[in-house]
């Protein structure tokens, strides 16, 4: 992936938007002969410039060590990506990542995961309960805490999400 502040206006990349969020834009594009996915971070208005620019530089090494770290792991998380090539779910947003061991943090993870899954898949319930159950599989015993604690933070959810049983083993 390729972190881009301000998309030079001089120099444009051929494009294509993919989605926009509130931290910024997405683009699949051609850079230096790559396919590539391109972020543009938004500057935050209400911010002082010179706080803005501090914010988004470190939220973009954030994104860089969780990518290195991720990485390392075995986890691929390519720097640069042509999502026309590979039918693999890679994951490639880490642009609010840390580096925490807190089951609380990660029951967050996953009910933000649950979330996105669930807003953009509907009907994908039991899929969502057998990734829960595969996480609580291969993890260890802090892998029921972070589920138990999973449970805790649906319950402080806006929105309350229907638990279908997960109907296959992983």
């Amino acid at each position: 992936m390729v972190a881009v502040p301000n998309l030079n206006k001089k120099r444009r990349m051929d494009r294509q938007l993919v989605t926009q969020g509130a931290e910024g834009r997405v683009y699949v594009g051609d850079w230096l002969n790559h396919s590539v996915i391109i972020k543009q971070r938004f500057s935050k208005k209400y911010r002082h410039v010179d706080l803005d620019t501090h914010i988004t530089q470190e939220r973009i090494k954030a994104e860089a060590r969780a990518l290195t770290r991720c990485r390392s792991l075995g986890i691929r998380t390519p720097a640069v990506y042509d999502p026309y090539e590979s039918s693999e779910v890679i994951l490639i947003d880490f642009g609010l990542s840390s580096v925490e061991e807190r089951a609380e943090d990660k029951a967050v993870d996953l009910y933000v995961l649950e979330r996105a899954v669930l807003s953009t898949h509907p009907n994908t319930e039991a899929f969502v309960s057998c990734c829960i159950s595969a996480y609580k599989k291969a993890g260890s015993n802090a892998a029921e805490d972070v589920v138990k604690r999973l449970d805790e933070v649906r319950t402080r959810g806006r929105k309350k999400i229907p638990q279908k049983p997960c109907t296959s083993t992983p």
